[in-house]
């Protein structure tokens, strides 16, 4: 090694170390809360809703969306977001309408933000018509004691999830990368995609088709039923129980097969690439 090559190491290595002995003098002084590192301000704001609504609309962009239910009849918006990043809630035609408004410059996106913005939508517990969820990055989650006659989640990054809803009608949802979960759920039919992330579905009943599509990511069902199922996936196992026999239409190219040999339901219908299948029936 040359001597200009090992001063360049040496100079790099000392840069390192200086660099790590600031950081490490600055979280001591702020005693490791990395939240006082953000450059960005949070403040929370609360819209209260008046208006008679049946649908809800709500689109975000990082921030994660939490619906709520409430005892009484008041309905109201809660809103932990940025100073510059606001959220307006509106009723349009009888549709809740929750949307951000970003009306930043492009030099105001940069700095650190260490903290998540957050929409808590209360409702009062009830039946309602369509649910639309859209977001770019955040969690989104869909409690019980509240009835939907459909709902449809998209998200580019961030897991779902929903308990104890109760669907009329279809119930999709669309994730680029996150996982998602579904527990105690009825509705008629769900169609779920994604491209990376694990789906795991528990007493989940749909009257009609439950289909799952999934590039890498495991699927597991526990003690589901659906009158036609379908599973797609690249990579990824699918295992776990249904409640009611099938008729197995099972693929696999790299991965055991572990499935009943009945001759009678519906149909079952799972394909992967690559992964193990072990469905077993619980009656």
């Amino acid at each position: 090694m040359c001597k200009s090559m090992k001063k360049w190491l040496i100079a790099g290595a000392a840069l390192i170390l200086v660099g790590s002995i600031l950081f490490v003098g600055v979280m001591t002084v702020l005693k490791w809360d990395f939240k006082k590192m953000s450059t960005v301000e949070y403040e929370t704001n609360r819209y209260e809703v008046s208006e008679p609504y049946q649908n809800i609309s709500i689109k975000v962009d990082t921030a994660d969306v939490l619906l709520v239910p409430t005892e009484g009849t008041a309905c109201y918006v809660e809103c932990h977001e940025l100073e510059n990043v606001k959220h307006s809630v509106t009723v349009r035609e009888g549709m809740l309408v929750i949307d951000v408004v970003d009306e930043r410059k492009w030099y105001e996106h940069m700095g650190i933000n260490i903290g998540t913005p957050r929409v808590t939508v209360y409702l009062p517990a009830g039946e309602y018509g369509t649910l639309s969820v859209k977001g770019s990055t955040g969690d989104v989650q869909i409690p019980k004691e509240l009835t939907f006659a459909s709902i449809d989640v998209s998200l580019s990054t961030g897991d779902v999830s929903v308990t104890g809803a109760v669907c009329t009608g279809a119930v999709k949802v669309t994730v680029s990368t996150g996982k998602t979960y579904m527990t105690d759920m009825t509705c008629k039919s769900l169609f779920t995609s994604g491209t990376t992330g694990d789906i795991h579905l528990k007493n989940v009943i749909t009257s009609e088709k439950l289909s799952v599509k999934r590039s890498t990511g495991d699927v597991r069902f526990d003690s589901c039923d659906a009158a036609e199922l379908y599973v797609l996936t690249d990579t990824g196992d699918v295992s776990g129980s249904l409640l009611s026999d099938k008729v197995f239409l099972v693929k696999t190219d790299t991965g055991d097969i572990d499935v009943p040999k009945t001759v009678s339901g519906g149909r079952c219908e799972i394909t992967t690439d690559t992964g193990d299948i072990k469905i077993t029936v619980t009656h």
